[in-house]
């Protein structure tokens, strides 16, 4: 019996130069002739291979893909401009959102770019204080909707609210109603206001203002964070809130 251990223990592996072998000519022809032996490569046309896949028909189909995606999602995002939009049905939706009394004057329209929203005119929010007084005048209101769901008018979720050129006529003398309330039943939506203005009463006697104000709200279960800029007697100015609902305190 031959045993293949036996060979490769006596067998130097080191004394044979494997490089050698494979760069000889004639290794290389003998392999070649092998191979063409049991392989006649003249019988197969690659031009035939290459006119079966006809890659121009993929270049085809990837481009309507691609234009069928684009379509319906143009068609999808542009659904909600079907709707009639009364302005007592999204002043409840909106106004519920915020846990405030508020009214829309002006006319409502939907548009998708940049993303889908709807744009709102003469925009007001009662003072939940004194609600006979407009505690905010929003020429332009920009509300963010979310894109699920756009099938279903009564379904549409809003995202956030964007204020823009806004006046808000802030009571001194209500200053701790207005901040229990911020702080317990005020919207859990993000708010944002731009290009706007702050002014102070007390009572009926106008106080000062904070022009161009820019304002960031957004709050959780637990806290409500709030970053006020803006130019007060002639300077900018930075306020930055953050309050613990569960804590009777800002920091």
């Amino acid at each position: 019996r031959i045993k293949f251990s036996t060979i490769f223990n006596n067998t130097n592996f080191k004394r044979i130069k494997f490089s050698t072998i494979f760069n000889d000519t004639n290794f290389k022809r003998n392999i070649i002739k092998k191979i063409n032996k049991y392989i006649d490569f003249k019988r197969y046309s690659f031009t035939k291979i290459y006119k079966l896949l006809n890659f121009n028909k993929f270049k085809n189909v990837l481009f309507y893909f691609i234009g069928f995606i684009f379509l319906a999602s143009f068609v999808y995002l542009n659904i909600p401009a079907f709707y009639k939009y009364e302005n007592s049905n999204i002043e409840t939706k909106v106004c519920y959102e915020l846990n405030v009394k508020c009214k829309i004057r002006g006319k409502i329209k939907y548009s998708f770019f940049p993303s889908p929203r709807l744009n709102l005119n003469n925009f007001i929010i009662q003072d939940f204080i004194e609600e006979d007084k407009e505690l905010i005048q929003a020429k332009q209101v920009s509300i963010k909707i979310s894109l699920y769901n756009l099938f279903n008018k009564e379904k549409i979720k809003y995202n956030n609210i964007n204020l823009k050129s806004a006046i808000i006529n802030l009571n001194l003398k209500n200053f701790e109603a207005y901040r229990s309330f911020f702080k317990k039943k005020f919207s859990t939506k993000p708010i944002y206001l731009s290009k706007g203005e702050i002014n102070f009463f007390e009572g009926k006697k106008y106080i000062s203002n904070i022009k161009n104000v820019n304002i960031k709200h957004t709050q959780d279960k637990h806290t409500f964070k709030s970053i006020i800029k803006g130019t007060f007697l002639g300077d900018k100015i930075f306020i930055s809130l953050k309050n613990n609902k569960e804590k009777d305190y800002f920091l």
